[in-house]
């Protein structure tokens, strides 16, 4: 077929790719008519260079000798420099970015972001920092260049003029890849290493308007899982590790009940092997730059160093976890009032974790995992005497671990059963009834007043 047709392209390059079946991948690279011989060693080298030939002979293809160089270290492919430490983008390209003017209108914020996209594996968190260049470019939005514009134009060219260098990925037995993963609240990232903990590639993406209304611990599932598709010819077939600095998600790997999406989630990790180990989120610093992570919350600061999590007396899952029975542990308000409490390592180990989960999730969750916690016949229904313990319960344990000033803590008993008896008047409920979460939920969601009374699960949490 003759250069120069539409479709010529693609019939050169199945050609080639037929010329050059058992070769490729394993002795060479070919795009088009290029071809890129590589070996170990010199030696290597040669002998791999030698079959090549003699396959290009059989198939009757020749080569231009003035466009062909040999024994190079280092050569510019694709626009990208490649070594034999790395790869980088190409110099002369990037020079272009140092004096690029500032976008005038929507057409060069296009050429601008597709420019820089290209390189996108070079620069880490570049969703969240294309994010507010992107918004310009959607349909029947004006364009108007802001200070968010410009910070995310200056941080693209910054990333783009000092790029780091990526490592080849390293498939010895030896070497383990490592994902690291993190979420905000509209963008996930992810980090590609090898066991050395080096940069292969990195990863983003911003969430669509469903992820953003996602819990956290969904969103930080997501991450992982959206993670480990992108780079599943790196991951499948092997093990893997998977840091987080979400604890939770560590918990909720092992959960036998949990929620349809993180269900969904999980499931489609089943065709992986690999193993999920917490890290805190300064040893997570690759990852966090993708999502950048701002923790605005004293109380969830606290809680995601120490990790204490609100205990399941309902759940046998949890009981089975925990150390002490449940003729130890009656109720949640006599652990915490218990002086040596913190001497149970087990048992503060499924409080911290429980509770974590607790204070990142939305009111409509929190006030669900109040119920699981205290559901002790497994029907659905909680006691007003339990409902008032509970709140009084979570009280003290978060006043414990409050910073001076914080309201958490504050609520003695004659509130906390105020605020339960609002409740079960408005539902025309007894001192003696029994309440279920269906109607505690569909009471608070319709009334604002019994909304803003809920402060044991909103004020200081």
């Amino acid at each position: 077929m003759p250069m120069g047709l539409k479709t010529s392209p693609n019939s050169f390059s199945r050609m080639m790719n037929m010329a050059m079946a058992g070769l490729t991948f394993e002795k060479c690279f070919i795009y088009l008519d290029d071809i890129i011989i590589f070996g170990r060693n010199l030696a290597d080298h040669n002998k791999n260079l030698t079959e090549v030939f003699e396959r290009l002979k059989q198939v009757n293809l020749k080569l231009n000798p003035d466009k062909c160089t040999f024994k190079k270290k280092e050569l510019l492919y694709l626009g990208h420099v490649v070594s034999g430490d790395g790869v980088l983008p190409d110099p002369e390209k990037i020079k272009v970015i140092q004096n690029y003017p500032i976008p005038t209108n929507t057409d060069e914020i296009k050429r601008f972001v597709a420019f820089a996209n290209f390189y996108r594996k070079f620069i880490p968190n570049f969703a969240e920092k294309a994010f507010h260049l992107n918004r310009l470019c959607r349909k029947n939005v004006q364009f108007y260049w802001s200070d968010e514009c410009q910070r995310s134009f200056n941080a693209l060219q910054q990333d783009m003029m000092s790029p780091p260098l990526l490592q080849y990925p390293d498939f010895s037995e030896n070497n383990q890849f490592i994902v690291q993963t993190d979420a905000s609240g509209y963008v996930i990232g992810a980090v590609l290493s090898n066991k050395n903990g080096k940069p292969i590639a990195y990863a983003s993406r911003t969430l669509n308007r469903a992820e953003k209304n996602y819990p956290t611990i969904e969103k930080e599932l997501l991450s992982v899982v959206w993670a480990v598709k992108y780079f599943r010819p790196y991951l499948y077939g092997r093990s893997f590790k998977i840091y987080t600095d979400h604890k939770p998600l560590i918990y909720l790997f092992n959960m036998k009940d949990p929620s349809s999406r993180l269900l969904k989630f999980r499931l489609a990790l089943e065709e992986y092997d690999y193993i999920v180990e917490y890290v805190r989120g300064s040893e997570n610093a690759a990852a966090d730059a993708l999502s950048r992570i701002r923790i605005t919350s004293k109380d969830l600061t606290d809680m995601s160093e120490c990790s204490v999590n609100v205990m399941t007396r309902a759940q046998k899952k949890m009981e089975e976890k925990c150390s002490m029975t449940r003729k130890n542990c009656d109720s949640l308000h006599d652990i915490v009032n218990t002086d040596n409490w913190l001497d149970h390592p087990r048992v503060v180990e499924e409080l911290l974790v429980m509770l974590s989960t607790l204070l990142r999730g939305s009111v409509y969750e929190r006030l669900r995992w109040a119920f699981r916690l205290y559901d002790v016949d497994g029907d659905g229904a909680i006691t007003r005497q339990e409902l008032a313990e509970v709140v009084v319960a979570v009280h003290e344990l978060l006043g414990r671990r409050a910073p001076p000033g914080s309201p958490a803590g504050r609520l003695d008993d004659a509130k906390a059963n105020e605020q339960v008896d609002r409740v079960f008047r408005k539902l025309d409920l007894n001192q003696d009834g029994v309440i279920t979460i269906e109607e505690f939920l569909e009471s608070c969601l319709k009334d604002d007043v019994i909304t803003r009374s809920l402060q044991m699960f909103d004020t200081g949490l």
